[in-house]
């Protein structure tokens, strides 16, 4: 169809698209996000991957007219890795459904708590995240078993290959549950029966971390206490202390310190 305007939130798609004026969306990096899911140990292989990776989005860039980048560290990857010139690029955060995700009162928040059969004496720490490395899922779930504070309850959701690792981790754990994927059309209900939102996001040795996440934003449009490491996006939303707090990334220690503090002082 010959559209006039087409805005793509990948660069394979963006590669597919024909039309006069083609904007981009870049959410993420990419090269190493395909290279971290293929893992390929050969390294001739993983060269010629690469560079056919690069290519895609490097054409995907090329053909844009203009590009969105949803936190700094994507437009410096456009600029220093893919050429683009810097006026051709505009940093834009993510935005969140400000009508679902909103803050309620005490009272409702304990309504909601005893529908989805959450406790209403303790401290609920909420983290909505895939089960995948780079969420850092797996150094929540060990912080919360070292942890061992009756009065903090963690409630992990999403999907993804490492939903497993982080059961076993958790096994036996009375104050934590280990959910699938939420509906989008109910997991504001999880938020605003919450007290504590966690972002443990780390960056993968490939060099993939999250942008400026969705689940700290949600977090943040529901009135709760946000905790997130300091990668990516989240660095540049959070001013520490104030909006919520940023704590480093890969640490169990750290997690644990900031539940404990945010218990003590609620």
């Amino acid at each position: 169809r010959d559209f006039d305007v087409v805005h793509a939130h990948d660069v394979v798609a963006a590669g597919a698209v024909v039309a006069n004026k083609l904007v981009l969306t870049i959410h993420g990096y990419f090269v190493a996000e395909a290279l971290n899911s293929l893992k390929i140990e050969n390294k001739y292989r993983r060269t010629k991957v690469y560079e056919y990776l690069l290519k895609i989005e490097k054409q995907a860039v090329e053909k844009a007219k203009h590009i969105i980048a949803v936190d700094s560290g994507r437009r410096n990857y456009l600029i220093q890795t893919l050429n683009c010139p810097t006026d051709k690029i505009t940093v834009m955060h993510n935005g969140v459904d400000t009508d679902r995700f909103v803050p309620v009162t005490d009272e409702e928040k304990i309504t909601l708590r005893k529908r989805l059969k959450l406790p209403t004496d303790k401290v609920v720490v909420f983290l909505p995240r895939r089960y995948v490395e780079n969420t850092g899922v797996l150094y929540a779930a060990r912080a919360f078993k070292k942890l061992k504070d009756s009065g903090l309850f963690i409630v992990f959701s999403g999907t993804g290959p490492l939903k497993n690792s982080v059961e076993e981790i958790l096994k036996g754990e009375p104050n934590a549950l280990v959910m699938d994927g939420i509906p989008n059309d109910e997991i504001h209900h999880y938020y605003q029966a919450s007290d504590v939102i966690l972002v443990p996001s780390i960056t993968t040795e490939e060099g993939v971390e999250e942008a400026t996440s969705l689940t700290m934003l949600e977090g943040m449009a529901c009135g709760k206490i946000v905790v997130c490491t300091r990668v990516g996006g989240m660095k540049e939303v959070i001013k520490d202390g104030e909006n919520g707090f940023l704590i480093d990334q890969k640490s169990e220690d750290a997690i644990i310190e900031k539940l404990l503090f945010i218990k003590k002082n609620m």
